[in-house]
């Protein structure tokens, strides 16, 4: 009996720790897109090669700038003769990004997973109280 609580310690230990370390890779790869795609960017603003980012910069023709979390993106819309136009400045790839959030929720949902059984197994191995 005692080897058989080992082994179901053992594989939840295992389980919390794929799931955790699932979901930290997929976090950290979501901010490594984020602050690449922010970076950029401003980059690209900084090059004065895009006028939409400097009519944002300036607050002229309704340009602004505007940030995409999922997949990642940057994008300055404006309208400088009336007509409404949208220029992208930065983007992460779609896959490695949808990938990554995957990543993340599987993780959690793994963590949750074996939380709630391990809270049932304990709830359930508590002994009723003498009559």
């Amino acid at each position: 009996m005692a080897g058989r609580v080992r082994g179901r310690q053992t594989l939840r230990a295992g389980a919390l720790l794929a799931g955790s370390g699932l979901a930290l890779a997929g976090l950290l790869t979501l901010i490594v897109l984020w602050v690449q795609v922010a970076t950029g960017s401003m980059l690209t603003g900084a090059g004065e090669e895009q006028p939409c980012v400097a009519a944002a910069a300036a607050g002229t023709d309704d340009a602004r700038v505007s940030y995409a979390v999922l997949p990642p993106a940057a994008a300055c819309r404006w309208s400088p003769d009336g007509v409404a136009r949208s220029v992208p400045l930065d983007a992460a790839p779609v896959g490695l990004s949808w990938l990554a959030a995957a990543g993340v929720a599987v993780g959690v949902i793994l963590i949750a997973v074996v939380g709630w059984a391990a809270w049932r197994a304990r709830r359930a191995a508590v002994v009723a109280p003498p009559e």
